[in-house]
């Protein structure tokens, strides 16, 4: 039996150090960041870059390698990624924000759709482009109160004051209460549960700050619950309700255009993909095309109808098994 490891030579070792100097240079991290990477102390590496490493050296040089080869093949699938394209406002990502706009004034909204229609594209987007804006993403986790305020103190960026639910809450609300126009946005809403729901409510009504609950067609059950008077003080605090159902033709020619598909029988093709009932289909769309794209540059091809229908038949597999 032979051992196809690498023996490190001396030469090869100062090599390899001077290969995480580099890196570490060109790409402004510290040893710390490196390190974690890589899933070593940072003291071992930093012993091993100055050749003052007292244990396994080769060992360490086999980990160091392996991460090299596994950054440079991230590097080349995030540049084969550069073709994707960025968000688009589309119609219904327009809409969207707008209801953020209107909610960051202080108010409750609730936007309901189904999936893939690009309402969290359009949140990460808003985001990016205003302040104060501090997103969540529901999950079942998300259930209990104390739970929803850390998510909320980590979003705002806040260090934690203590456990108890009480100094989370009063932290949160000064905070919220100091800054200018602030915006909570709660993605997949629908998990939130009840006693979550009224912590939002409270906070809502202290500090004015604007609430966005984005989610499926189950988030209004979850905050109108049963119409009953237990309800009714949550209920009547939404200013804006908006339900978004299927891709717009607007949305679907922008995004067709995004992916620079000119070919009429492809954008019939295509077109029919983003109209299938259900939800998520527009979503789907774009799935399809960025695996045809990715077919095609493997190939070193131009992406066409085939290319197209092949990705589609391959999700499709993927998604019935």
């Amino acid at each position: 039996m032979t051992d196809d490891k690498i023996k490190f030579t001396h030469d090869m070792l100062e090599a390899l150090r001077a290969k995480l100097q580099t890196y570490k240079r060109d790409n402004n991290e510290t040893w710390k960041v490196i390190a974690g990477k890589i899933g070593t102390a940072e003291s071992t590496l930093s012993a091993f870059v100055a050749g003052k490493y007292a244990g396994d050296n080769q060992k360490l040089a086999e980990e160091v390698a392996k991460w090299f080869v596994t950054a440079e093949t991230q590097r080349e699938l995030f540049e084969n990624q550069m073709w994707k394209p960025s968000f688009q406002p589309t119609a219904t990502a327009k809409s969207c924000q707008g209801l953020y706009a209107y909610a960051k004034l202080g108010y409750m909204v609730v936007i309901m759709g189904h999936p893939g229609l690009g309402k969290t594209e359009s949140i990460v987007d808003f985001q990016r482009k205003n302040s104060n804006v501090y997103v969540l993403t529901g999950a079942p986790e998300l259930s209990t109160t104390n739970s929803f305020l850390l998510m909320l103190l980590e979003a705002m960026h806040l260090s934690v004051p203590g456990r108890t639910g009480f100094a989370l809450s009063q932290k949160i609300r000064r905070v919220l209460k100091e800054r200018d126009t602030p915006l909570i946005i709660i993605d997949e809403a629908q998990h939130l549960g009840e006693r979550v729901l009224e912590v939002i409510r409270s906070i809502h009504d202290e500090t004015k700050c604007g609430v966005a609950f984005v989610g499926n067609m189950e988030v209004t059950k979850s905050i109108d619950g049963d119409k009953t008077a237990r309800f009714a003080q949550r209920s009547s605090r939404i200013a804006k309700r908006e339900i978004f159902r299927s891709p717009v033709g607007y949305d679907i020619k922008m995004m067709l255009e995004a992916w620079e598909v000119t070919d009429s029988i492809e954008i019939a093709f295509l077109t029919s993909i983003a109209m299938r009932p259900g939800g998520g289909a527009l979503r789907q769309m774009s799935r399809v095309l960025e695996l045809a794209t990715w077919m095609a540059r493997g190939e070193k091809a131009k992406r066409d109808l085939r290319y197209i229908k092949e990705a589609a038949d391959d999700l499709q597999r993927g998604a019935a098994a």
